[in-house]
């Protein structure tokens, strides 16, 4: 890879799968996959039509990711599969001292609807329909489009001032049957409940559908629905804040805006080079509130209301990615990898870790080797034939001014 001053680094990427297995006591034993283990996705992978669906696996090929993306892929199930309208699903994650890296909660309900009142001229909810399962994605979460065509009902009414442009219908995805008018909820172009005036306008809807997920903190309201319509709606607020555990699309906001200006000055003194504002942050694809400082092993981790039995608890082990680099002058050098990416896949109760490590081509190695340890306390035994004498605990130790 080439960073944002032009120098070359080589990108080194490991790839570690465990599966989950129910134990005698009730919790999860992890095991790691050495039979069947887990390849590198070179492309991303889409629950179901290409840009058009949820991500289920972002390609592992980032060159560099200033966090750890902390992803989950489930389905919000019912305890003992007996249909609810309404519960929460969360995930808690904690270091070995008991400090938590991350702890988040959603929402989820059955399908619901925004019911316009015609005598009242007033919006209210409907109660949720019951539900056993619901997959936990973005097009259940708040967003969406409105768009329209030209031949459409109601198209006459939309005002010139919201149609396409000939430029924007040259450039839209698709150019050859470009609709009349199009907005796209950027945060998350996928979801439900986004509404914009014109389309309103337009299509004078008396029932529309309410966001499945949301943040139990932040829950959306036929005040927040109606003022959408108005054209009166904060989009920024919280309420209309996609709520969700999965990866979110390389084109979304806010993710879009780190990647840097690509204009004419690019063009003229930067391609194909990374543009001077680009922000690395780009590549890390978990919602801003699941993006964690690199964490070491082991961790603690608990999933609630993603299994009919209850709580998935499991101790990710502390085992110990790294390079150990053979350097030109003969020294062996091991150095530690960052864990970048921890995907928890609750439908398939499998685990994946990904490590990413960067190191200057201009370094005098003569040998880069990808290690995974699974016993980390005998790794300078392995290495070099001595281990490290155990701390003694109970010896005070002389205070250095």
């Amino acid at each position: 890879m080439l960073d944002r001053e032009d120098k070359e680094n080589y990108v080194i990427v490991m790839k570690v799968g465990y599966r989950l297995e129910l134990d005698d006591s009730g919790g999860y034993r992890v095991r790691v996959r050495d039979d069947d283990a887990v390849a590198l996705y070179l492309q991303d992978e889409y629950l179901g039509a290409v840009n058009k669906s949820s991500v289920i696996e972002e390609s592992d090929l980032s060159p560099f990711k200033p966090a750890c993306d902390v992803i989950i892929n489930g389905t919000a199930c019912a305890k003992k599969l007996v249909p609810v309208v309404s519960q929460n699903v969360s995930v808690v994650i904690h270091n070995p001292n008991g400090v938590s890296l991350l702890e988040k909660q959603l929402n989820i309900t059955g399908k619901r609807y925004f019911q316009k009142n015609e005598i009242m001229n007033s919006w209210s909810i409907t109660q949720p329909e019951p539900f056993i399962r619901q997959p936990v994605i973005w097009e259940s979460a708040f967003g969406g489009e409105c768009k329209i065509d030209e031949k459409e009902d109601g198209a006459d009414s939309v005002p010139k001032a919201n149609r396409l442009t000939d430029i924007q219908k040259a450039g839209h995805p698709d150019s050859e049957h470009a609709p009349l008018a199009h907005q796209v909820f950027e945060v998350n172009p996928l979801g439900k409940g986004f509404i914009t005036s014109w389309y309103a306008q337009a299509k004078r809807p008396d029932r529309y559908p309410v966001p499945q997920i949301t943040d139990p903190r932040y829950p959306i309201s036929a005040e927040n629905f109606a003022s959408m319509i108005s054209g009166n709606a904060d989009l920024t607020a919280p309420q209309f804040l996609p709520a969700g555990f999965g990866f979110t699309g390389r084109a979304w906001q806010p993710r879009l805006s780190k990647a840097g200006t690509y204009d004419e000055a690019w063009l003229k003194e930067r391609h194909p080079n990374l543009p001077h504002d680009f922000d690395f942050r780009y590549w890390n694809a978990a919602p801003a509130d699941q993006q964690i400082p690199y964490p070491r092993l082991p961790l603690s981790v608990a999933l609630q209301g993603f299994s009919p039995q209850g709580e998935i608890r499991f101790s990710l082990p502390g085992h110990e990615a790294f390079v150990l680099l053979r350097m030109n002058d003969g020294m062996l050098l091991p150095h530690a990898m960052n864990l970048d990416t921890l995907h928890i896949d609750a439908n398939k109760l499998e685990v994946t870790l990904c490590w990413r490590f960067l190191l200057p081509v201009e370094t005098p190695v003569r040998m880069i080797e990808a290690r995974y340890e699974t016993e980390p306390e005998k790794l300078l035994e392995k290495l070099f034939g001595f281990s490290m004498p155990e701390r003694e605990t109970n010896k005070e130790v002389p205070a250095h001014g």
